[in-house]
This record gives C-alpha cells, structure tokens and sequence, in this order.
C-alpha cells in the first residue's frame, strides 16, 4: 500500500475519529492516524497519514502553525465556550470596535493558556471533558502557546465577528475567544470554526471524505523530499540504513531523508553531533533486535 497524507476537509458533526475509521474502511488498513484533532462542529482542514508516514505524525506539527477561521458572539457564555455547549450566562454587551482591534492585537504574543474543561487534553490519565462530565473537580494548569497572528475578517453584526488565526500547536481557539471577551470586561463563546492551514497544508488541498479512492494520496518521498534534503541510497548503504545504524556527517544540512531509487522512504536522520547521524525515524527496521 502507498505511503503517504491525505487533506481531508471535514465536515461538522463528524469527529476526527470518525474520520479515521471510514478512511481505514476505504483504503481498507489499519495503518492510519491524524495529526491534530477538530471539534465536531469544526470543519476544514485534518490532516491524515497512511500507512509508514503514520510514524511522522510527532514531526508534523513541530515548528509549525495552524490557522483558522473562526466566529464568536459577544454577550453569551457556555460551559463548552462553543454555541453546542449549555448557556451559563447571557448578558446586554455594547461592543466598540476600535477597542476590540486593540485588544487583538494584543494577544499577538506568546500567553500561558488554560484549555476548556471540555476537551481532549490529558490531566492524570483521563481527559478533561471526563472529569467535567462525571462532574469531578480537577486541577487545569496553563500551557504556552503563541498566536502568530490574528485579524478582523467581517463588520460586528448582531454581537458576532469573524476573525482569521494563526496559532501554534497546543492552542485553544474557544479559549482564545474566552480570553479575548475577558479582555474588554465582557463573555463569549465561539460559534464557528474552520481550520484552512494546518502542519503545511492548505484547505486548497483539501478532498472530501467520499472522494478519497477517486485520489492521489501524496507521495510521503516526494513530501518529505521538498521538507530535507534527499539522499538516494542502495546496496549495502540502503541495508545499513534500514537497521538504523549511525552514520559519520555528511556536508549537508540535517535533518536528511533517506530514500531508494524507487522513491520509497527508508528514514529521516538528523545530527547528533559533529561525529554521529542517527535517525529520528525509522521507516524500514530490518533489524528486529535493534
């Protein structure tokens, strides 16, 4: 089976689970991972490995933003901090616009974020939203994230404004929103979300879920080969390099990818030292015992 990504634009009300399981039925394997969550009700970009290129998904996201479009609505405040979650509050807002734009501006830093008590995030074992549902108290503490950029896209209508973010791994759009509302002494909740860029590519690359046999799933060589730099090898390099041995530098800059002469990807290596390359992934493992 080829190796490979596929841009899927999901589309609400279907988990990225979901996701997952009809992309395995199609394709019919196993081999098969995303390389960032979306809410159900989120649509837009998700990012799914098949087959050996599941082993680079840690290395997807490093060093890499994801953007979003994204709405919210003053004056309204739920537990989920989206419009699907139960109304905790609700209160008459009177928003100006050139205050707003400051205050944007303002979080184009990098901030200490607490995520929603509804989410997937990880706190002893068990993910917030178990502890919110079985309504057990819970420590949340803060992670760093940086938002690289965010922007008014739309006019303020009806107490809802578009906005367009770019943000690093790790953050919460419907706690930015919550955080931005804070910030002018006010609520709000997000009411819609659309991830167009994530881990490099773009919406514009994007296929629905039902077309995905009529598609060309991209080429995890030809991928990884536009990322690093590309060293063909064969013979008894390509057996050394399929074990995972260490290599002596080469005069070029890590991390590399190995490949064959028929573009299959062996393994990415990177630089340990002045003295030693090891591999950060290995595709191919001959060696069982290594």
């Amino acid at each position: 089976m080829q190796s490979g990504f596929l841009v899927i634009n999901k589309q609400p009300n279907m988990t990225s689970f979901d996701v997952i399981r009809d992309i395995r039925r199609t394709l019919n394997t196993k081999k098969v991972g995303h390389s960032g969550t979306l809410d159900p009700m989120a649509t837009g970009v998700l990012v799914v490995a098949v087959g050996k290129a599941t082993k680079y998904i840690p290395l997807l996201s490093k060093n890499k933003y994801k953007t979003y479009i994204l709405e919210m609505e003053f004056g309204l405040h739920t537990d989920t901090y989206d419009i699907e979650g139960q109304v905790l509050q609700r209160e008459e807002v009177e928003i100006h616009l050139n205050e707003l734009e400051q205050v944007i501006k303002s979080f184009i830093c990098k901030y200490d974020q607490y995520p929603p008590i509804y989410s997937a995030k990880k706190v002893d074992g068990k993910r917030l939203y178990e502890y919110a549902r079985s309504n057990q108290e819970v420590e949340i503490k803060s992670s760093s994230i940086e938002i690289f950029d965010l922007k008014i896209i739309s006019s303020l209508e009806n107490n809802k404004i578009t906005l367009e973010a770019k943000v690093s791994k790790g953050t919460y759009i419907r706690s930015l929103i919550v955080d931005i509302a804070k910030e002018l002494g006010t609520i709000a909740t997000m009411t819609k979300l659309k991830r167009i860029e994530s881990d490099g590519f773009h919406i514009d690359q994007a296929i629905e879920i039902g077309d995905i046999k009529s598609q060309e799933i991209i080429n995890f060589a030809e991928y990884l080969g536009e990322k690093y730099y590309n060293v063909i090898v064969s013979g008894n390099t390509q057996k050394l390099v399929e074990n995972g041995y260490s290599f002596e530098p080469l005069d070029i800059e890590y991390p590399i990818v190995y490949t064959t002469e028929k573009k299959e990807v062996l393994a990415l290596y990177k630089k340990v030292s002045d003295q030693v390359t090891k591999p950060i992934i290995l595709l191919e493992n001959k060696n069982e015992n290594l």
